[in-house]
C-alpha cells in the first residue's frame, strides 16, 4: 500500500484551488490526482440530495381556492394561518363535512396549529367560514 502523506493546512480557498487526492477509490491504485472546488461540490450535491423529511407548502385561500391537496404518505405537523384581517376558519377534510379545526381564531400576525394528521392515499383540506379574509396558509409536512 502507498505512504499517506501529510500535507500543510491552509485556511483560505480561492476559485483555482485544487484538492490532492492520494486514492481514487473504485479499487483503482493510488496515484497523484487533484481535484478542483466546483467538481467536489457538484459530487456532494449529487449524492447528498435533500435528505430532509420535512417540507413547508404555502397556499393562499380566498374565494377562488378553497381547499389545499396533501400528497400521499404526508404527516401534517402544523398548520400556519395568516389573514388579511381577522377571523374564525374552519377546516375539513371533505366539503362540509366533519371538521378537524373548527371556527380557530386568525389574524394577521399568523396563528399556528398542531395537527398531526396523516394522509395514507393522499387527501384534501377544505377551509370555510373565513369570510371575506384572504389566508395564506403554510403546512409543515413530514413524508412519512
Amino acid at each position: 500500500m502507498a505512504q499517506v502523506h501529510t500535507f500543510a493546512l491552509e485556511s483560505t480557498l480561492y476559485s483555482d484551488t485544487r484538492l490532492p487526492l492520494q486514492f481514487l477509490g473504485g479499487s483503482r491504485s493510488p496515484a497523484p490526482r487533484q481535484v478542483e472546488l466546483s467538481t467536489l461540490l457538484a459530487w456532494i450535491e449529487a449524492n447528498m440530495a435533500n435528505t430532509s423529511p420535512m417540507t413547508v407548502s404555502s397556499t393562499t385561500i380566498d374565494g377562488a381556492t378553497t381547499s389545499i391537496a396533501v400528497g400521499s404518505g404526508k404527516l401534517i405537523s402544523k398548520i400556519i394561518v395568516i389573514g388579511s384581517t381577522s377571523g374564525t376558519f374552519s377546516v375539513g377534510t371533505s366539503a362540509g363535512g366533519t371538521q378537524i379545526l373548527n371556527a380557530e381564531s386568525f389574524d394577521t400576525d399568523g396563528a399556528v396549529f398542531a395537527l398531526d394528521r396523516y394522509f395514507h392515499t393522499g387527501g384534501t383540506l377544505h377551509f370555510s367560514g373565513y369570510g371575506a379574509a384572504t389566508l395564506t396558509v403554510k403546512l409543515i409536512l413530514i413524508a412519512v
